[in-house]
């Protein structure tokens, strides 16, 4: 059990969401060929994604395979260039008090990306 100096040892309890243990797929809604199309593949590559799921357990997915999923050239659906990643704990907080700190970023930060997208991003960090 892993404890903290000068703790008492912590125990750790599995946690299941409402679907319980072995929740079925949203996926198993659709039919084979809705979600070859979908997904624009092949019958044998969904199945095998499909029997990984029920394997219950996390995979590693290679990184030439995420980078293949991400946007090029826009940041859809806004639109607009993607700048690179924006580290809001950058900046120092908005507020912060013996509870804990509040991080803001907007379109007025230049390096954020945000530009003209008329959205803000918040992060409570709650101590206490």
């Amino acid at each position: 059990m892993p404890s903290s100096p000068g703790s008492a040892p912590l125990n750790f309890e599995a946690f299941f969401g409402p679907a319980g243990r072995n929740p079925e797929s949203v996926l198993t809604a659709f039919s084979s060929k809705v979600l070859q199309a979908a997904f624009k593949t092949s019958k044998g590559k969904l199945e095998s994604v499909l029997d990984e799921q029920k394997k219950e357990r996390i995979f590693k997915i290679p990184k030439e395979d995420v980078r293949g999923l991400a946007p090029k050239k826009s940041i859809w659906p806004f639109g607009g260039q993607f700048k690179g990643p924006f580290n809001i704990f950058s900046n120092n907080p908005s507020f912060s008090n013996q509870f804990g700190s509040l991080f803001e970023v907007g379109p007025s930060e230049s390096k954020s990306g945000l530009e003209g997208l008329n959205l803000m991003l918040s992060f409570a960090n709650i101590t206490k």
